[in-house]
């Protein structure tokens, strides 16, 4: 049920995954040392598959900077927010070990 967005090339897959909040359970939402307060969706969905899923990705927001844009201009954090609801799947992986991460993300529930 994951949502992936369409790119013309590349070596992740992004995935939204929004529809997901509230099925993360809340401690992985909290901080830690590898990423302080606040913990975004990103974080937390990356956090819960590895965990639960034994399923390793990559949190997109900490690619996107809230101050500036690419023009330097100064961002309303709008770029950020969109990015915090996306996550990276690297796919330059074995075909097993790509079909054993798909069966593990396969058992993820449905979203409301």
């Amino acid at each position: 049920n994951l949502r992936p967005l369409q790119t013309a090339g590349g070596f992740f897959v992004l995935a939204d995954v929004a529809a997901y909040a509230d099925l993360i359970p809340a401690h992985h939402f909290e901080p830690s040392p590898a990423k302080p307060a606040p913990v975004s969706l990103d974080w937390a969905f990356c956090r819960w598959i590895a965990h639960d899923f034994g399923v390793i990705a990559i949190p997109a927001s900490p690619f996107f900077d809230r101050r500036t844009t690419s023009e330097g201009k100064t961002n309303s954090g709008q770029s950020h927010h969109l990015s915090s609801r996306l996550v990276r799947f690297a796919f330059c992986k074995s075909d097993a070990l790509l079909h054993d991460a798909a069966d593990r993300l396969r058992s993820l529930p449905s979203p409301p």
